[in-house]
């Protein structure tokens, strides 16, 4: 079995807890936005695909763009 050694992240100013804490509350808000919009379109039967297609696909590339920078930080301190 692989052992792999285990490293940590000693955050040491503010400016690194801004960028581990504030992306994901910023996406978990987006997320509940987005919900509670669907939600409210269900409810008032309004029908716009296209609409719901576009919001669908920018909180995709939320997750992507925040889960990728979140990669790149934690490679750049806890790799280097």
């Amino acid at each position: 079995m692989i052992q792999l050694s285990k490293r940590t992240f000693e955050v040491v100013n503010s400016r690194q807890v801004v960028l581990l804490v504030i992306p994901p509350i910023f996406l978990a808000l987006a997320t509940l936005v987005v919900v509670v919009r669907w939600l409210a379109r269900k409810t008032k039967r309004i029908n716009t695909l296209v609409e719901d297609v576009l919001c669908l696909c920018s909180l995709v590339g939320g997750f992507g763009k925040t889960c990728f920078a979140m990669l790149i930080m934690l490679r750049l301190c806890v790799f280097s």
